[in-house]
């Protein structure tokens, strides 16, 4: 763990610390966290994705418009935490691309915060593996799976962008449940079987990668989650983040 900097990990029933290249419940850690800088990743959240169009105007306020127009579905703002990027540019507005989580995991580190601490980042665990793995996969657009605890995540992703995503809770690598979940988000995509690209990571069900094999271009990953995880608190930052 670096001196500075304490990482996070936000999951439904508790909250770990990295530490010595693994997690452990945070009740069990025997580490002072004041005065550090804090990056969190949430686990076990589905991320919204919502198209936007948006007038054109200044950066500074273009997240205030997006939070007004997210407003329209989203009955309570205040428990969404969201980032966006612009897909498109046009003469008179901006097609915008918005990721939208729930903040509730977040009230559990109320008392950390007041501990002079510095919240540096917060970031979901799908945006934290893809811009990892990302860096070694040169596809246009690919899918890609992977299981962290017990849930399965399966990610779309199009010129460096998640364009649809989904996750199993409790996945137990039953091979229909998987499918029932899988094909329909492959189907939306309009590729032939044949061209598209799968990419599978810390998966272990071999009948499911059998199947993925015979129908796709599939590759398995082979990336260890203490690499992946001093990666991301020595860059500090992702191309997508949650605010």
């Amino acid at each position: 763990m670096f001196k500075k900097g304490a990482l996070i990990k936000i999951e439904d029933r508790d909250t770990f610390l990295w530490n010595k290249s693994k997690f452990e419940s945070i009740k069990n850690a025997n580490i002072d966290l004041k005065n550090r800088n804090l990056y969190l990743i949430v686990e076990g959240e589905r991320v919204y994705i919502k198209l936007l169009s948006v007038p054109k105007v200044a950066k500074e306020k273009l997240y205030k418009i997006i939070e007004y127009q997210l407003k329209y579905y989203f009955t309570d703002m205040e428990e969404i935490l969201f980032d966006y990027y612009i897909c498109k540019k046009l003469k008179k507005s901006y097609d915008v691309l918005v990721f939208c989580v729930s903040s509730r995991k977040l009230n559990r580190l109320q008392g950390l915060l007041e501990e002079k601490n510095k919240l540096k980042i917060v970031n979901l665990i799908q945006f934290v593996i893809l811009d990892y793995v990302k860096s070694y996969i040169n596809d246009v657009q690919y899918t890609l799976i992977f299981m962290n605890k017990n849930n399965l995540y399966i990610m779309v992703v199009k010129n460096e962008i998640l364009i649809e995503n989904s996750m199993i809770r409790d996945f137990t690598g039953n091979f229909k449940d998987f499918f029932l979940e899988f094909n329909p988000i492959i189907e939306n995509q309009g590729v032939n079987n044949g061209e598209c690209n799968i990419y599978a990571l810390w998966f272990y069900y071999d009948d499911i990668l059998e199947q993925l094999s015979k129908n796709y271009k599939l590759t398995v990953l082979n990336y260890s989650e203490d690499t992946i995880m001093e990666g991301f608190m020595k860059e500090g930052k992702c191309k997508i983040c949650i605010r």
